[in-house]
């Protein structure tokens, strides 16, 4: 427990949200206090959990909280001889918003913390189709300029989220390829899950190393994929696309990212 109070930073009202391993789409996830941390982990302890400091401070529009689905593609982790990961960030991204008004004073209200679709289509206020009205990124970008909120700042501190993100993993991955396949072909796309607090400051939640490509944004998540094709080097994708895609813009493609 030692390590929870120092990870509070002794902030006795400091709130956590556990995650089971294993889970996706927002299943079993759990929201306690500090106070209610000693008891759970009792009951817990042959479970296995990623434990994260909630953001009890988040941008929220019209009062709902909603966190932002990113595209990273890596096309190296780098070498043992200190090459740097190569990677790229796609511009554009899918905010996904709760249902319900942000407030802390109900923990196990998942419509108001959990911004997942899965979780969030069962909620009434949602369409038949079973999508929220999340925003594209750049919708939520013309709205921070509205309000006069520096979405240029944001974004650059998202870039190196992700450049640390990726760097953070880089040896690991490394030392397990020396063994296997280590093609210049190769690449992996990650689906990063970013919230922005009060202060405009990004959060890491999780990276997703199998992104949904299917629901809602078809056509910006083809877009993205054709993107990702002609970065690779993979020739005859675009054509597959080109029906389903009706505008391509430099604004939506991916661009290098690296420490600055």
């Amino acid at each position: 427990m030692d390590a929870w109070e120092a990870a509070a930073g002794g902030n006795c009202h400091q709130h956590w949200i556990l995650k089971p391993a294993g889970f996706g789409g927002g299943g079993n996830i759990t929201l306690l206090t500090n106070e209610e941390i000693r008891a759970w982990r009792g009951a817990h302890l042959r479970e296995l959990y990623v434990a994260q400091a909630y953001v009890m401070k988040p941008l929220l529009v019209g009062g709902i909280k909603f966190d932002i689905r990113l595209y990273v593609v890596v096309k190296s982790f780098g070498d043992i001889n200190g090459r740097p990961p190569e990677m790229y960030l796609f511009r554009e991204g899918i905010c996904r918003f709760a249902s319900e008004p942000f407030s802390l004073t109900d923990l196990g209200n998942k419509y108001v913390h959990l911004t997942n679709n899965c979780i969030q289509k069962s909620h009434g206020t949602h369409k038949e189709n079973g999508t929220v009205d999340n925003w594209c990124l750049s919708q939520l970008c013309a709205w921070m300029d509205e309000k006069g909120l520096d979405f240029k700042y944001t974004w650059a501190s998202i870039r190196q989220l992700a450049v640390q993100a990726v760097t953070a993993a880089a040896p690991t991955i490394v030392a397990a390829m020396l063994n296997g396949v280590n093609d210049d072909r190769c690449f992996e796309l990650f689906g990063f899950d970013v919230l922005i607090d009060s202060d405009l400051r990004p959060w890491l939640l999780e990276v997703n190393s199998r992104p949904s490509i299917g629901g809602s944004f078809k056509q910006l998540k083809l877009h993205m994929l054709e993107q990702m094709f002609s970065l690779v080097g993979i020739k005859g994708a675009r054509a597959a696309c080109d029906d389903a895609i009706e505008v391509r813009s430099p604004a939506t493609a991916f661009e290098r990212i690296c420490w600055s």
